[in-house]
Formats: structure tokens, sequence, C-alpha cells
């Protein structure tokens, strides 16, 4: 609602005085200036983050070729920022539980990363996959030779005889 993404039914926009009153008719007590605060400090920079975040991943995307999901791009982040940290850090002014718990957090992003790795490339050898059997198919109806169309599916599509 305060970023505009909830419309009324006549598709206007909610104003920070219908999202007080909607609010008030459940029970609870916002202001306009709370929510004003709210939306300034706390929403308004997460969807720049968001969209900063997107952005950089477009970029990386044209500059390798490779597009980054959304999820490897947050977990990538995630990483270097801890990384980041655990550069800087005096081990004397840290509590050894917070350590421990960050690198945990560490662990499981990368373990995150590297199942994402995996699915994407699952996923684009199953599309290869799907495409050298429609290619297949039209070049077997042109009687291309079997020799051929081994060649085309391993050197063009990076699959072997067997996978299909």
């Amino acid at each position: 609602m305060l970023l505009g993404d909830v419309r009324k039914p006549d598709g206007a926009p909610y104003r920070i005085e219908d999202i007080v009153a909607w609010a008030a008719e459940r029970g609870e007590a916002l202001s306009a200036a709370s929510l004003s605060r709210h939306r300034t400090n706390h929403l308004l920079p997460a969807l720049g983050a968001a969209l900063e975040a997107q952005q950089v991943m477009e970029a990386i995307g044209q500059a390798t070729g490779r597009q980054m999901s959304l999820q490897a791009a947050f977990t990538n982040v995630l990483i270097h920022k801890l990384l980041r940290y655990l550069e800087t850090f005096d081990p004397s002014e840290i509590d050894p539980k917070a350590v421990g718990r960050m690198l945990e957090t560490g662990v499981r992003a990368v373990t995150a990363s590297l199942q994402l790795e995996k699915a994407e490339r699952v996923f684009s050898k199953d599309q290869a996959a799907m495409m050298a059997e429609k290619v297949e198919r039209r070049l077997a109806a042109r009687n291309l030779d079997p020799e051929t169309l081994a060649t085309i599916r391993q050197e063009i599509y990076g699959l072997g005889v067997g996978e299909l």
C-alpha cells in the first residue's frame, strides 16, 4: 500500500490517510507521520537497494553474457559482505557466538549458491537436449546420417549420445 502496489477498486493509489483509517478499522493505532517515516526510512531505501541490485545483475549479464538469477545475486552479495566484514573485524570486540552464526550463514549461502548453479546447469542441459531432439528430427527427416547427428549433439549441444 505504501509503495503504491495495491490500489483502490477504482484504480487510485491509497493515500497515507487511507492506510491510517484502514489500520484503525482493524484496531491498530497508526499516525500519518509514523507511516511517512517508515516509508522514507525503510521502504524506499529497500526498494532503491533492490533496483540497484537489479541494475548490477543486468550489467554483469551484459559484461559476461550470462544472466544471473536474483537468488544467485543475493547469495553473492551476502557472501561478499560477509567476507569483507571478516577481513576487517577485531576478534576481541565481538561475541564469538555471533561470528559463529555469521560463518554458518556464509556456509549456507555458499551451499545455496552451489545448488543454484547446479540447478541452472541441469536446466540448461535439459533445454539443450530438447533443442537437440527437435533439430535431430528435422535433420533426420532430410536423411542426414547418424554420425553427423551424433557430432552435432556432442559439439554443438555438448550432449553425449544417450542424453535425450
